[in-house]
């Protein structure tokens, strides 16, 4: 369907007051602005197109109940969709959305959301916002953290986190079904434990080397903790132990450590990660140690 021929079905429906439009499998790579006129419409299918992205004009269709994406190309969802208050069906699964607008927590009316299939890392604690949600299919992205607002959800039963490679909670929390259904009565438990007892940091770990004498442990456990610093003179050896410590900035690339950080996370700035210390224990070879 060419621009000119969705003009002309626009122009018909907005004359004729339409109520539903099935655009799916037309051929689409691109939606006319003036979609914004057809503001009877409650159920608009755009699925299985060729779209890469849709006008804002979208966010003046405020009757709209249900909408069909899903199996498009779409990047991006435009914030103008959080104007859509009456929507309770958005199907956006089968694309390549890498973020979800935060524009998604106005959507109060929102019952069942499909975003699976698609390139998302995260979700955005807005969707705590959404009181009537019942399902939310997150399956085939590439998830590592499920906010806790999600456990907040009331209405929520049905949570799919399918092939995820979701860190926190832990997997015995999340106790996905063969279906990939996580376990909300888990989930919710493990964040209200978690928000009433709290739980200490830890950004230290022990390092143990061990091995024969010779073997390289103190050239190892040296250059670990700094690639200057000298080999060993001949002849040296550890008597014992030696323990050197090794510190480095814990930055957003790695894997949080402690449960709380990832609870109040979105209440600090990424400057406030702190040093990661690594205590190393050099042992000595010798037959002794």
């Amino acid at each position: 369907m060419n621009e000119q021929e969705q003009l002309e079905l626009i122009n018909r429906a907005t004359a004729e007051k339409w109520e539903n439009l099935d655009l799916s499998g037309r051929g689409l790579t691109e939606l006319s602005p003036a979609i914004g006129q057809l503001t009877n419409l409650t159920i608009l299918s755009l699925s299985r197109n060729q779209l890469t992205n849709i006008p804002p004009e979208i966010g003046q269709l405020s009757r709209l109940t249900e909408l069909y994406l899903s199996s498009n190309q779409l990047t991006a969802v435009p914030s103008e969709i959080g104007q859509l208050t009456k929507l309770a069906k958005l199907h956006l699964w089968d694309n390549e959305l890498t973020a979800i607008p935060l524009e998604i927590g106005q959507l109060t009316g929102l019952t069942n959301l499909y975003l699976s299939r698609n390139q998302l890392m995260e979700v955005p604690p807005e969707i705590g916002q959404l009181p009537r949600l019942t399902t939310l299919d997150l399956s085939r992205n590439n998830i590592r953290f499920i906010p806790w607002e999600i456990a907040q959800l009331p209405s929520l039963i049905s949570l799919n986190l399918r092939e995820n490679p979701v860190h926190m909670p832990p997997p015995e929390i999340l106790n996905l079904d063969e279906y990939g259904k996580a376990d909300l009565i888990k989930i919710r438990s493990y964040f209200q434990q978690l928000a009433e007892a709290g739980e200490d940091r830890l950004f230290e770990a022990k390092l143990i080397i061990v091995g024969e004498a010779g073997a390289g442990k103190t050239s190892l456990a040296r250059k670990i903790q700094d690639s200057a610093n000298p080999l060993p003179r001949p002849g040296e050896s550890t008597e014992g132990i030696d323990v050197y410590s090794w510190g480095f900035p814990l930055s957003e690339s790695h894997e949080p450590l402690s449960i709380s950080f990832l609870v109040d996370s979105y209440n600090q700035s990424s400057s406030l990660y702190p040093e990661f210390r690594v205590n190393i224990w050099d042992f000595g070879g010798q037959e002794i140690y």
